[in-house]
């Protein structure tokens, strides 16, 4: 994007990997969250609490490059942070 050439033959892609990613999170999270009610085991809970918090990450990395990518585009880069 900084190189002003086009992007959507990996956005397109990135995307697509993207939603792929938080839907399986989302159904293994739902699954195990079930099956730790149903039975009471802390291996299926310990699996939904991982897979949420991948999914909270996931999304506060997309909003952090949106974030981004709009201030570019304002003129008003984020600065770098180590």
């Amino acid at each position: 994007y900084q190189a002003r050439r086009r992007i959507a033959f990996t956005l397109i892609p990135m995307a697509f990997v993207l939603t792929t990613t938080l839907w399986a999170l989302v159904r293994l999270m739902i699954g195990n969250f079930e099956l730790a009610k149903k039975s009471g085991a802390t291996v299926e809970l310990v699996n939904s609490i991982t897979s949420l918090i991948l999914i909270v990450l996931a999304l506060f990395v997309v909003g952090r490059a949106f974030v981004a990518l709009r201030g570019e585009r304002k003129g008003t880069l984020l600065p770098e942070t180590a």
